[in-house]
């Protein structure tokens, strides 16, 4: 499978997921403006309803353009599986406390001062395919905090499951899936031209923080609720 083919057809996907999108909010907001208002009718709530729906129908609009302006940042820029990154806290007594961290674990004799997180952890995930200058916020030290990402470096260069990666995974029964990770929007199955399916999920969902860091032969196991699931990561593209 050719990872180039995959990402075209995630990013042809978004387009087309943008343009349905930008005609709905279009449509939505003419029928806002002609909906009667409680000025009119104090028991029809079609507007304030119709207003609730452009009002989703901007956030989804807002989070496509995001991921397809995020596609066309190189990955050697963004933070991911193996990267060392320094972030600055932002604070009103300009009291701006410096951190060094690293995603994933790694053997190497670190600094002290370096800050390992774990590649399923919520500061991962809120980390995952930022770049310089981004404002994320995050828990370190117990302490929640706005931090400013000041410089992302290449610290660990393994082949593990990162950003971009296509994982074939196999259950427990001996099925195959492949998964294709990113740092935005998931939740779709893409068809490729030879009929191969691949499941996009964003770093955020529960079995991409799983996977991500994994080795080829390396289990994932997957908890919802009671319920657990058991794979093998198979391949990594």
């Amino acid at each position: 499978m050719e990872k180039d083919i995959v990402i075209k057809k995630y990013v042809e996907f978004l387009n087309e997921q943008l343009k349905l999108t930008n005609k709905s909010f279009e449509n939505t907001k003419k029928e806002m403006i002609e909906a009667e208002g409680r000025m009119v009718t104090r028991y029809d709530s079609t507007k304030t309803e119709v207003a609730w729906l452009a009002n989703s129908l901007l956030v989804k609009k807002k989070n496509l353009e995001d991921a397809i302006e995020r596609k066309n940042i190189d990955n050697s820029l963004k933070v991911k599986v193996g990267s060392k990154v320094k972030v600055r806290q932002l604070n009103q007594n300009n009291n701006q406390n410096v951190f060094e961290l690293l995603i994933g674990k790694s053997t190497k004799e670190l600094d002290n001062n370096i800050i390992q997180l774990d590649t399923s952890s919520d500061n991962v995930k809120e980390l995952f395919g930022k770049i310089k200058e981004d404002i994320v916020e995050i828990n370190l030290h117990n302490a929640n905090m706005v931090v400013k990402i000041e410089e992302v470096s290449n610290f660990i260069n393994e082949n593990v499951i990162n950003l971009d990666s296509i994982v074939l995974l196999e259950d427990e029964d001996g099925y195959e899936d492949y998964y294709y990770i990113c740092d935005s929007e998931g939740g779709m199955e893409l068809e490729l031209d030879d009929g191969t399916e691949v499941i996009v999920v964003s770093n955020k969902a529960p079995i991409a923080s799983q996977m991500l860091g994994k080795k080829i032969n390396d289990e994932v196991i997957l908890k919802l609720d009671t319920r657990e699931s058991r794979f093998i990561v198979k391949d990594i593209m």
